[in-house]
């Protein structure tokens, strides 16, 4: 369950971030997964990342299980008719572990820091997050949904961090 970052280029580096045993994940252990990859970016100072959505595939979660089977299925079929690249996505898994995955990438990037002083280069935060893998209206549905929960918390996150005698009722009310 350790961290490091790989050099593989002088433009890519390689984050691995452990996260035990495949056959022991949990939703708990798979949220608490991909908070550590944004606190391990904000770490090694790492602006911009990309996660492939397979690799958080765990077998006997949520429907993510369903991922591997529909997939699977669909292939047998296409194979069976004579069909090539006829796979289906995800059907609900993908999305679900996509939302999963977004809302709590933003929700680890957040840092209440009104009333800090800027350290020297800036408070640290990943600008941007690629997540590799399904790209149907269904997916960009669950992503913009956990774009805005997070966002919409993050929010609640600062009215809740804000001393009493910065949150006036004017204030309150613009936000």
């Amino acid at each position: 369950e350790n961290t490091r970052v790989i050099e593989k280029a002088s433009w890519r580096q390689e984050l691995s971030v452990g996260v035990g045993k495949r056959g022991d994940m949990t939703l708990r252990k798979l949220r608490l997964a991909a908070r550590k990859i944004i606190l391990a970016a904000k770490e090694h100072k790492l602006e911009r990342i990309a996660v492939f959505l397979g690799d958080f595939v765990f077998p006997g979660l949520f429907p993510a299980s369903t991922i591997e089977a529909e997939n699977h299925t669909e292939k047998m079929r296409s194979h069976k008719n004579g069909v090539e690249g006829g796979e289906q996505k995800g059907q609900g898994g993908e999305e679900k572990l996509l939302e999963l995955l977004v809302e709590n990438f933003e929700l680890a990037d957040y840092e209440f820091n009104m009333h800090k002083t800027p350290p020297h280069g800036g408070f640290q935060h990943v600008a941007e997050i690629v997540v590799i893998g399904d790209d149907s209206a269904a997916a960009k549905k669950a992503l913009r949904r956990a774009q805005i929960v997070a966002r919409e918390v993050n929010a609640c996150r600062d009215l809740a961090n804000t001393p009493g005698g910065d949150m006036t009722p004017k204030h309150l009310a613009e936000k």
